[in-house]
């Protein structure tokens, strides 16, 4: 026989009775009696409740059925408490033998109701796909350990999935991994597609507990980065302290560390990545030139110290970007995709000013990135632009990498670039270990011998030995050689 909590409010005790009388072959009451609708503080215990229709009472009680009871039944009253107090259902005292059936009916409502009410919260506060707090679920945890210090840790996955692999399973390996290298009182949720949070009262061993996470991870070809605030000393504000966490992951990501914790620094320097970020998407539809302009680095002939031509060097216009080096503008350009339009436009205003230097006799040596020469027809840039600015071929070096992964289809571009009149320069001679390889494969007639090769040679005569061997073995197979190193300058 099923026990059933009921709770009796403003009702005689010969009811009471007749009620635990109408019942008791059905259930074993357990009653209470109360003097006041305040008392009714936590009335998710009670099973029912039970009122006297003479004197009704506004109760709050969102999952706990109200049934009144009543000598009569009066429509409007009725209908009144129906839709004012919440009321369930009324019961006559000539009806008193509906009550089992009515506390069945009602109590299996307001079991679905409670389990309704659970499954909106478990969908408001929990990841359908892993199972952990959700985002909101996990700024309700945090709210309860305000009282702490805590270390708030944002983390990401890289992963390479298998085609046959799903991404559900994927994520739920990932939450039982970190779950086994956190402690029982540390808190993780699944905060985005790829991205876990932790809450851990840990602060000098968050880097172990990190880096022991993703030495786990490496056997499912996934890479982590992470990003730590600490609570309160970096703000007392949850928001802010996901935020910043959040702004240290990010650095992580953009430095390839695993984790990085968050400093004021971090958040100044990303501020500035992002104004670079919202410049560099307006060139298509503004202005290249107000934003880029091209310097040109004099190239000199030692023998005569006379001008043989300039190297072409791109720079910003906005000293708010010069923050970053070029390399790292043209970096985030290509993940924006629009590092070819930059590029082509280097290459037509770099020929447009070899145009000028014709009758000076004087060439331009132009920088071209290896994801340029292997994604573009470069020998149909070239030429359309020469065409254009009706400028001879001979006035142009194309200068590219010695780390360049370029394939045959891409040789002959380069060979088909030197049958148009232009010349060919290795960039950086000297970095790799396949160095002559390289020069041995490639079509090039000027090799560029990079700073560390001879930044040492005023105190080294080993190294001055080694770097005129270089000079005399490229002269002997018939190529310029270039000397850099003073670019800064």
């Amino acid at each position: 026989m099923r026990r059933l909590r009921i709770a009796f409010l403003n009702l005689y005790p010969e009811v009471i009775y007749d009620i635990k009388k109408a019942v008791e072959d059905f259930y074993e009451i357990e009653t209470e009696i109360l003097p006041s609708a305040d008392y009714i503080s936590a009335s998710q215990k009670y099973d029912a409740i039970i009122i006297n229709g003479k004197n009704l009472t506004r109760i709050t009680s969102e999952n706990t059925p109200i049934i009144v009871f009543s000598d009569t039944k009066d429509p409007e009253t009725i209908f009144n408490s129906f839709r004012e107090l919440n009321v369930r259902d009324w019961i006559t005292k000539d009806e008193i033998y509906r009550l089992p059936s009515v506390l069945y009916r009602e109590i299996l409502w307001s079991r679905e109701k409670k389990l309704h009410n659970l499954n909106i919260r478990y969908i408001k506060e929990y990841s359908q796909t892993t199972g952990l707090l959700n985002f909101d679920g996990f700024i309700k945890k945090l709210r309860d350990m305000t009282d702490k210090d805590l270390t708030v840790v944002a983390m990401e996955i890289n992963h390479r999935i298998p085609t046959k692999t799903r991404k559900t399973d994927i994520l739920q390996k990932v939450s039982d991994i970190i779950l086994e290298n956190i402690k029982s009182t540390d808190v993780l949720a699944h905060i985005e597609e790829n991205k876990f949070a932790l809450a851990t009262e840990e602060i000098i061993s968050v880097e172990k507990i990190i880096n022991r996470i993703q030495n786990n991870l490496q056997s499912l070809n996934i890479e982590l980065n992470a990003g730590a605030s600490i609570y309160p000393h970096d703000s007392d504000q949850i928001y802010d302290i996901i935020k910043n966490s959040e702004t240290a992951l990010r650095k992580a990501k953009n430095e390839n560390k695993i984790l990085l914790f968050y400093n004021r620094e971090i958040s100044e320097e990303l501020e500035r990545l992002d104004k670079l970020i919202e410049k560099l998407q307006k060139i298509k539809t503004e202005n290249i030139e107000d934003f880029f302009t091209l310097h040109y680095q004099p190239i000199f002939n030692m023998k005569n110290q006379e001008i043989f031509g300039y190297e072409e060097l791109l720079r910003v216009k906005h000293a708010e970007i010069r923050y970053f080096d070029i390399p790292k503008i043209l970096q985030i350009a290509d993940d924006l995709k629009i590092l070819k339009f930059v590029e082509e436009w280097v290459i037509y205003k770099a020929i447009k000013q070899a145009k000028k230097l014709e009758k000076q006799g004087r060439k331009i040596s132009i920088n071209v990135s290896p994801k340029f020469i292997s994604s573009t027809n470069l020998p149909r840039i070239i030429e359309d632009a020469l065409k254009y600015t009706h400028t001879s071929p001979n006035s142009i070096i194309l200068e590219i990498t010695e780390d360049s992964q370029i394939d045959e289809d891409k040789k002959e571009d380069i060979e088909k670039i030197r049958e148009l009149g232009v010349s060919i320069t290795i960039d950086d001679f000297g970095t790799k270990y396949n160095t002559f390889r390289f020069l041995k494969s490639m079509p090039i007639d000027i090799v560029k011998l990079d700073h560390e090769l001879t930044k040492h040679i005023p105190e080294s005569k080993e190294e001055n030995k080694f770097v005129s061997a270089i000079i005399k073995f490229c002269h002997d197979i018939g190529k310029l050689v270039i000397v850099e190193g003073i670019e800064k300058n």
